[in-house]
This record gives structure tokens, C-alpha cells and sequence, in this order.
């Protein structure tokens, strides 16, 4: 019956992704190289074509359904590193992939980014996080995404960029930069029992204009946006910093802002 065949295809399909999940190079192994700023243009314009061991696609209307690679840790949790601490290289293990919401039931490592947003001011874009999410809901924050099995870096931030604040937007990036050798540990453990272990990389994209111009298209995890002066910014984090989720956020955060402050972000189109 028609029933019959689409499940046997609907099992083909789910064997065939499983068979693969485990072949993809580590995207950590790409990123034992110092700080350095990448010029946007030509094909990095480009959007990344989907990670060949797993796209990560799923049912947009539920991102916790979102599928992304997890870990197991070389040593086991013994093993593990302490929160903002860097991740060697050799610790990360890979362990096919979960959706987002069984990685953190489990509590098992998995990777991702945290990327600061800067205008050709030099200001910081700040997201507030729609009151539908079941992590932080209602709070300020960074640009953020979790990382699909088998994706580098670039091609994450692109990703990030593209879902969340729309495709427009990577046109008119100048530069973009890591902020750090590598990624430093996040770790968070909830009243739920979920625990969050993410192996957490920091980025910074630079536009070529002011933030008034450019051209957002939040998706429906953005409640709305705001752009802050350094001055600002430096308020909210360290004066006011009750709109952020909890201080496991706020130190990730205040990490990424102090190593920014360090690199000359070449904004307005230089």
C-alpha cells in the first residue's frame, strides 16, 4: 500500500543518515590557529552548502527539534573542562547527533557560537529572545546558534547569520574574526535537569554600515533587536545586567566582549 511504502522509505532514509553521522571530520580540528580577520567577499558570499554528514534540518516551528553533533569526552566527564576554560583539541569525541532538546536532557557536549554582531560604528547588535523559548525566554543576549555535525566554523556563522537575522545581511559583512585559538566551555545546569555542555566557539562580524541601514529580518526566536554603544553595552553587563538570562550567560558574554576589545574590527568597509 502506499501507507507501507512511505514508511519503508521513511526508515531507508533515517538508516541511511544514521550510517553516515559518524564519518565527518571534527570542525575543532580546523581551529588551532591564531585570531585572525577573514574578508568577506567573492564566493564567501556565497551560503555555505549543507554540512556533507548531516544537515541538521528539521521542523522549523520547534528549533529544539533541530538536529546537531554531540560528543563524548576523552576521559569521560572527569575529563571535563571548567565553565569558560578552553577545549583542547583532543577532548571532543564525536558521537553522531541529537536534536537539540535530547542533547540537553542528556546533558551530553555538543558545539556552537556565539557571535557579536558590530555595525560601522562600532556598536553591538543585542537580540531579545522570544517568550516561546524554552531556554532564557524574554532575555537579552548575543547572536547564538548550536552547530551541526560536521560544520566549520565559517559555514556556522554564515548559517547563523542567514536563519536568524536574514540572507541579506551577509552581503554587506566587511570582516569576521575568532576571537579566541579555539572553543572555551559553557556549562550550565538547569533547575530541570537538563545541563548544557557546549563547546562554545567566539566570533565577530563587522558590517559596512550603520545598524539603522541595515536590513534585518529577525526569524520568530527574535523578539526584537537593539543596537548598543560599547558604552551601553558595558552598562547592561556589568551596572544592570538583570535583562540577561543568568550569570552563566553574562560571564560567557563579558568573555567575548573583553577579547573583541582587544582586535581592531575593520568596519565600514575597510
Amino acid at each position: 500500500s502506499l501507507l507501507q511504502l512511505a514508511n519503508m522509505v521513511r526508515c531507508a532514509t533515517r538508516s541511511a543518515a544514521l550510517a553516515c553521522g559518524c564519518a565527518g571530520v571534527v570542525a575543532f580540528s580546523c581551529l588551532a590557529l591564531a585570531p585572525r580577520w577573514l574578508p568577506v567577499s567573492g564566493p564567501l558570499l556565497q551560503l555555505a552548502a549543507p554540512p556533507p554528514h548531516g544537515t541538521g534540518v528539521s521542523d522549523p516551528a520547534d528549533p529544539g527539534m533541530e538536529r546537531i553533533g554531540v560528543y563524548s569526552l576523552q576521559g569521560g566527564l572527569q575529563s571535563e573542562p571548567s565553565h569558560l576554560d578552553p577545549v583542547p583539541q583532543s577532548l571532543l569525541m564525536p558521537n553522531g547527533s541529537l536534536t537539540i532538546d535530547e542533547a540537553h536532557r542528556s546533558g551530553l557536549a555538543h558545539g556552537g557560537m556565539i557571535i557579536l554582531i558590530l555595525d560601522a560604528e562600532g556598536r553591538q547588535l543585542l537580540l531579545r529572545r522570544a517568550a516561546t523559548l524554552m531556554t532564557c525566554p524574554g532575555t537579552w543576549g548575543m547572536l547564538g546558534e548550536h552547530q551541526h555535525e560536521g560544520e566549520p566554523p565559517e559555514a556556522l556563522m554564515r548559517r547563523a547569520i542567514e536563519e536568524e537575522l536574514g540572507p541579506q545581511v551577509l552581503p554587506l559583512i566587511a570582516s569576521s574574526v575568532s576571537l579566541a585559538d579555539g572553543p572555551v566551555w559553557y556549562r550550565r545546569d538547569y533547575s530541570s535537569g537538563r545541563i548544557d555542555r557546549q563547546a562554545t566557539l567566539l566570533w565577530a562580524a563587522c558590517l559596512r554600515m550603520r545598524g539603522e541601514d541595515v536590513p534585518l529580518a529577525p526569524d520568530s526566536e527574535v523578539a526584537e533587536y537593539k543596537w548598543a554603544t560599547p558604552s551601553e553595552l558595558e552598562g547592561m553587563l556589568n551596572d544592570d545586567p538583570t535583562p540577561f538570562c543568568h550569570e552563566s550567560v553574562l560571564s560567557l558574554l563579558r568573555l567575548s566582549v573583553r577579547l573583541l576589545s582587544s582586535k581592531q574590527c575593520p568596519v565600514g568597509g575597510r
